[in-house]
């Protein structure tokens, strides 16, 4: 029997590594692929969101014939009124958790008091930590800030492992104003009541007040805080009644820690408190008041981005499509 002595074919060290480089290059060129298909899934769930939040404003405004106000009074106690978001939960599936609410209370009993009124049986016993319920309707996936706002700087009973937090996130506001960052009570931190946009203090605001057109007028639009972790702007119980456009889309209200974008846009007791950002890049998504999501890029016309802020001041503009 003969045997041969023919050398079985093999890879030589070159051919080897000119293989695995080949299959370097070819996931260098997939993974940014891929990530970007991550985004536009996530950002294609942010539109979703908005267009949830535009329809349930419709629905708002089918029941009660005006849209719900950026911020409700509470007496004498005007920042602890409820925002658009808590008067939206009926019309977003969320009608039991506004149910555990005390709306004849400011927001700040949605825990505050959460001891004694499970002692005296006046206010339902998981009624004060409902605030810290986190709803997915008002969260961006693409937005990494979602540990919760603190506002008191107390210590929060309902808050398990991070007794900061005294509201869960929200990632979206309504717009209040076109001229001004949407603050002109700067002790109280709270949107002025004379806006002109879409919700503000006190809002009423009926689809025939907005003359300028449902479809040029801007609704509701992200937002973003001072960065994970930070707990800080806003939560969807408190806090988020109206934002302004005067200095456009992730403006740099205040830097991160690093000095890089994405900007906050948040400020406590000054009249700069909040204007329109997010995570995603090149700009933001916005609802308009017929419902339908725009996004808008932050290299906008500021000329352009007022006008479609205000509600009845009869400009014109060119398509942002």
């Amino acid at each position: 029997m003969r045997t041969s002595n023919r050398r079985q074919p093999a890879f030589t060290l070159v051919e080897l590594l000119v293989v695995i480089a080949i299959i370097g290059i070819l996931v260098g060129l997939l993974l940014p692929a891929v990530q970007a298909a991550r985004e536009a899934a996530r950002r294609m769930q942010c539109t979703n969101n908005l267009k949830q939040i535009g329809l349930s404003l419709h629905n708002y405004h089918d029941t009660y014939l005006k849209f719900p106000p950026g911020r409700t009074s509470m007496g004498t106690t005007l920042h602890l009124g409820h925002t658009t978001s808590t008067m939206l939960l009926p019309y977003l599936e969320q009608a039991n958790t506004q149910l555990k609410m005390r709306l004849d209370l400011g927001f700040n009993h949605q825990w505050a008091d959460q001891i004694s009124a499970t002692a005296t049986g006046t206010i339902p016993a998981n009624f004060n930590c409902i605030s810290l319920q986190k709803l997915p309707m008002f969260l961006c996936p693409s937005n990494p800030e979602t540990d919760g706002m603190d506002w008191t700087g107390a210590t929060n009973p309902c808050a398990g492992s991070n007794p900061r937090e005294d509201s869960a996130r929200s990632h979206y506001e309504g717009v209040a104003d076109s001229l001004t960052h949407g603050r002109r009570i700067p002790a109280l931190s709270m949107v002025m009541s004379n806006g002109d946009g879409m919700f503000f203090h006190n809002s009423a605001i009926r689809f025939g007040d907005i003359t300028d057109g449902s479809s040029n007028t801007l609704a509701f639009c992200e937002i973003i805080g001072r960065g994970p972790g930070t707990n800080h702007c806003c939560g969807w119980h408190s806090y988020s009644d109206g934002i302004g456009t005067i200095n456009g889309i992730n403006a740099p209200f205040r830097s991160t820690p690093n000095g890089r974008p994405p900007f906050t846009h948040d400020h406590w007791n000054g009249n700069a408190f909040a204007g329109p950002a997010s995570y995603h890049t090149g700009g933001a998504n916005f609802v308009r008041g017929d419902g339908s999501v725009v996004f808008l890029s932050r290299s906008i016309n500021q000329v352009t981005l007022s006008a479609m802020s205000s509600r009845a001041k009869g400009e014109v503009f060119e398509n942002v499509e």
